[in-house]
């Protein structure tokens, strides 16, 4: 993976993850233009927690190939990077053949989760983490 701030390498990537303002009409009109560059199997991920995927999934000619990336905070110390489905992302599997390399490389534990209502409750979320890397001496 590599930064590109300009988009000048857009056309030729596997895959774009977006993370910019929280904001739908700015995300809407980078997609607008970015996704004409994009390669026809290219996956669109946005590193968003307060907008539902299927929102932003809806905006683009693909649906089926945008997928959430939730990094927990504080990022550089939590490894965990949740994947989240829309409505219409095809099946975690094809994202995680799709994703799991690039980004397990990265930050080193993957989730794949359902976009459902309280799923952006980030305190919720890493409580569950760490319940369930718990060592049994630790309950």
């Amino acid at each position: 993976l590599k930064g590109d701030l300009a988009g000048d390498g857009v056309a030729d990537a596997d895959l774009v993850i977006e993370a910019i303002i929280e904001n739908p009409e700015a995300k809407r009109e980078l997609y607008a233009a970015v996704e004409p560059q994009l390669k026809a199997d290219a996956l669109l991920t946005t590193n968003t927690s307060a907008i539902p995927i299927t929102s932003i999934a809806a905006v683009t000619s693909r649906p089926e190939q945008v997928v959430g990336t939730h990094f927990f905070s504080p990022v550089p110390l939590m490894k965990l990077c949740e994947l989240v489905r829309g409505y219409k992302t095809s099946e975690v599997d094809w994202v995680l053949d799709r994703l799991g390399a690039e980004l397990d490389s990265l930050r080193g534990e993957l989730a794949a989760v359902r976009a459902a209502h309280g799923l952006d409750d980030e305190a919720e979320l890493q409580a569950t983490h760490e319940a369930a890397h718990a060592r049994p001496d630790d309950r």
